[in-house]
């Protein structure tokens, strides 16, 4: 992956926000449960598992929201040997073909046109390409 300061960030906005959001959730249910008179023990509890369990829902919900617009501007789900062009980055308007799809399928391996090995991409960074195998090659 890119050493860029960003790409880190945006790796670690996901897990921080589950996190974020879980604890609201259950800090406010606890809340809730204590001031009816429920144990401090027991609402704890209850409000830490149904934060997360909210908090993975909310997850869910989102990740499948993002692939059916993918679907629609994108051209996603990609297989191997799709052509894509890159859409974001500093490749922006290189042309690929897909080699692999990662264990998370909207992680793409792609061999980049002109370019030594290959390069993993996000589904958000790619599109597929209107112009055929390596613009008509």
């Amino acid at each position: 992956m890119s050493a860029d300061p960003c790409d880190r960030v945006r790796a670690l906005s996901a897990p921080v926000c589950f996190l974020l959001l879980a604890v609201a959730l259950g800090i406010g249910l606890a809340i809730r449960m204590v001031d009816r008179g429920i144990g401090y023990g027991s609402s704890v509890l209850f409000g830490a598992t149904c934060g997360v369990l909210g908090a993975w829902l909310v997850g869910v919900l989102y990740q499948s929201l993002r692939c059916v617009f993918w679907r629609f501007t994108r051209g996603y789900p990609f297989v191997a040997g799709d052509v894509v062009e890159v859409t974001r980055g500093p490749r922006r308007g290189s042309l690929g073909s897909v080699v692999s799809v990662g264990q998370a399928p909207w992680d793409l391996e792609v061999a980049l046109q002109g370019e030594e090995g290959t390069q993993w991409f996000s589904a958000g960074q790619v599109r597929a390409s209107k112009k055929g195998k390596y613009g008509g090659e």
